[in-house]
């Protein structure tokens, strides 16, 4: 919802500029000649902002105005008059749809900050989104089978941890523990043998080795002059397990024992 508020308030800015953009032209036609070195001064940074916001293509005219167009020909400021780029909501997402002269050219906006806020809306943050229900719907489906192989404190098998998720769309959202079990802690099935202190299931649990999913593909990048082209690299558990102790954890580990020296680096 961020990103698409952000579209919205960018589409304002956009229009807003424009119509700057139509009036300079009015007045540096009227004003001519050197009078006008002020009004062009104003009328070269509205551009630079404009571009800014989505990529232009801007044609001087004989008396000094501009005309601006996208790049794909659809007229933003022809001499005084500017035209609107208005707002539609999508039903189905409730997103803004963008359209111009009653085209729809939400598609065609790729660069600037509204092209980088759509690609972040349209396709980067679903994309994480996918990634996150995948990790989710794995996560429910290793965790259960081995919860349901153990013995809680009753003796008896054990539930389901999690609530199964019904598919892995909205995984994420709806991942919850298995009310049961939050309502009565016995039925956790912490044992693999039912024998007096077994954990092994608790520890498998704890070390349910559950691969990320995939990254996104190689090559994919923000639009131009929008955002970085990639993420920084994250540390995985792995990496971070394989990291040297601290000593705070080595004194932990070894206290109680006749040495406690610091251990070599």
């Amino acid at each position: 919802r961020l990103a698409d508020n952000g579209v919205r308030n960018a589409v304002g800015e956009l229009n807003a500029l424009t119509a700057e953009i139509a009036d300079l032209n009015r007045s540096i036609a009227i004003a001519g000649g050197s009078d006008a070195g002020a009004l062009r001064d104003r009328q070269q940074l509205a551009l630079e902002s404009l571009s800014a916001l989505t990529s232009v293509a801007v044609l001087t005219r004989a008396d000094g105005g501009v005309d601006v167009t996208t790049p794909s020909g659809r007229a933003l400021v022809i001499g005084d008059s500017s035209y609107d780029v208005t707002l539609a909501t999508v039903p189905s997402t409730g997103y803004a749809r963008l359209t111009l002269g009653n085209v729809d050219i939400t598609s065609e906006i790729t660069s600037g900050t509204i092209g980088g806020l759509a690609y972040a809306r349209d396709t980067l943050i679903p994309g994480y989104q996918g990634r996150l229900d995948e990790l989710a719907y794995e996560v429910a489906q290793q965790v259960n089978t081995l919860h349901q192989s153990g013995f809680d404190l009753n003796g008896n098998a054990g539930l389901a941890f999690f609530t199964p998720p019904a598919a892995v769309a909205g995984a994420a959202r709806n991942l919850a523990v298995n009310p049961a079990l939050t309502g009565d802690p016995a039925l956790l099935a912490a044992s693999q043998s039912g024998a007096p202190g077994d954990n092994q299931i608790a520890r498998q649990i704890a070390a349910c080795p559950v691969a990320p999913p995939p990254s996104p593909k190689a090559g994919a990048s923000w639009p131009t002059g929008s955002a970085p082209t990639s993420m920084p690299p994250v540390r995985s558990s792995r990496a971070r397990a394989a990291s040297p102790p601290s000593w705070r954890g080595c004194a932990t580990r070894c206290r109680g024992s006749r040495s406690m020296r610091k251990p070599p680096r």
